[in-house]
C-alpha cells in the first residue's frame, strides 16, 4: 500500500501516537511539527514531499532554519524568533516522526538519528515560576474572588489550582485522576500513569486536603469516577479545559505567562527554596533524570537581578 500521500500517512501517525500513550495536546503539536516541516521541505527543494527522500542534511538545514530564520506572530501581531526550547521540542517531534516511519517500513534508514537538540545556555533553559507576591495574589483570587456566585465551579477551580501548587501534577495527570486515587486516610494522592508510564504517590498536605474535600462535597455523586469534571455534561475535564482555565487567570490576577506548567514549576521551586533535597523533589515531580530538577536550584533572572541590586543599596 502506498502511504506516501500526506493525509493517509499522517492519519496512521496520529493513531500510532495514541497507541504510544501521547496526550491529545502532544499529538496535535507533533502533527503540526510534521506539517510545518513538509511545507518547508517542498518550499526549499521544489519537489514533492516523500519521506524516503529526506536526508540527514535536510533535517540539519531545517534545524538551522528554525534557529536563525523562522519566525511566528505573537498575540499582538509582532514577529518573533523561536526560543531554543521550542526548536528542541520540534527536533524531538521530528525524531519521533521518523522513528514511526522506520517502524512501519516507510523508510529503511532513519535520517533523524543524528539530529540533536541545540544546547541551551543556562539562562535560556530557566523555567518560569511564580514569585511570592504572584503566588499570594493567585491564592487570594481563587480563595476569595473566583466564582463566588457558583459554589460548584468555585470549589472545582480552587481544587485544580491547589493540586498544581501543592502536588505539582502535569495537566494530563490532573485530568486522569480518579476518585480512588485519593486516599484521605493515609493522605496520599496516586498518579497512575505519569510520564513514561510510571506510577507515583504524593503526600496530600493540609491545604490540599481541604481544597479537595470541599470540591468533592460540591461534586456530589456522578456517573463517572473522574475527580475533575466539566459542569456541562459532567464528563471528565480535558487538558484543553484545564489549560484554558489557568491561562484565563492571567488577566484576572495580572500575573503574566500563567500556565499549568508554571504552577508545577512553582511547586518544585518552593520545595527547593525551603531546603528539600533534589532527590526528594525529583521523586515528587516524577523526574527520572535529576538534572531536570537542578533547574530549580538556579536563581531566576529576577532573583539574580535582586541579588546584584543589593550591591547598589550598600553605597
Amino acid at each position: 500500500m502506498d502511504l506516501y500521500g500526506g493525509q493517509n500517512l499522517l492519519m496512521i501517525y496520529e493513531q500510532w501516537l495514541k497507541e504510544n500513550g501521547k496526550t491529545p495536546r502532544t499529538i496535535s503539536r507533533y502533527l503540526n511539527i510534521v506539517s510545518d516541516f513538509q511545507s518547508w521541505y517542498v518550499r526549499e527543494s521544489g519537489e514533492e514531499y516523500r519521506p524516503d527522500r529526506v536526508s540527514a542534511l535536510d533535517l540539519q538545514d531545517y534545524k538551522q532554519y528554525l534557529i536563525r530564520d523562522a519566525t511566528y506572530q505573537d498575540a499582538q501581531g509582532n514577529s518573533r524568533r523561536y526560543k531554543i526550547s521550542t526548536v528542541n521540542n520540534t527536533i524531538k517531534g521530528l525524531r519521533t516522526y521518523f522513528t514511526y516511519l522506520e517502524e512501519i517500513g516507510q523508510i529503511t534508514s532513519n535520517p533523524a538519528r543524528k539530529l540533536k537538540p541545540q544546547k541551551l545556555q543556562e539562562q535560556e533553559e530557566e523555567p518560569r515560576w511564580l514569585n511570592r507576591p504572584e503566588r499570594s495574589r493567585l491564592l487570594f483570587y481563587v480563595d476569595h474572588q473566583e466564582g463566588t456566585k457558583n459554589p460548584w465551579r468555585f470549589a472545582r477551580n480552587r481544587a485544580i489550582v491547589y493540586v498544581f501548587l501543592h502536588a505539582g501534577l502535569r495537566e494530563n495527570e490532573l485530568v486522569d485522576l480518579d476518585l480512588d486515587d485519593l486516599d484521605f486516610v493515609e493522605d496520599i494522592l496516586r498518579v497512575r500513569n505519569g510520564k513514561g508510564g510510571k506510577t507515583r504517590y504524593l503526600p496530600i498536605n493540609r491545604d490540599l486536603r481541604r481544597a479537595l474535600q470541599e470540591w468533592l462535597e460540591q461534586r456530589g455523586e456522578l456517573p463517572t469516577k473522574a475527580v475533575f469534571v466539566s459542569q456541562r455534561g459532567h464528563k471528565r475535564l480535558t487538558t484543553d479545559g484545564v489549560y484554558y482555565y489557568i491561562t484565563s487567570l492571567k488577566e484576572k490576577t495580572g500575573i503574566p505567562d500563567l500556565t499549568p506548567h508554571v504552577l508545577r514549576h512553582t511547586f518544585a521551586h518552593d520545595l527547593v527554596e525551603r531546603g528539600e533535597s533534589l532527590h526528594t523533589v525529583a521523586k515528587l515531580l516524577g523526574h527520572t533524570n535529576i538534572n531536570y530538577t537542578r533547574r530549580y536550584v538556579t536563581p531566576s533572572r529576577a532573583e539574580a537581578r535582586a541579588a546584584v541590586e543589593k550591591l547598589s543599596e550598600e553605597r
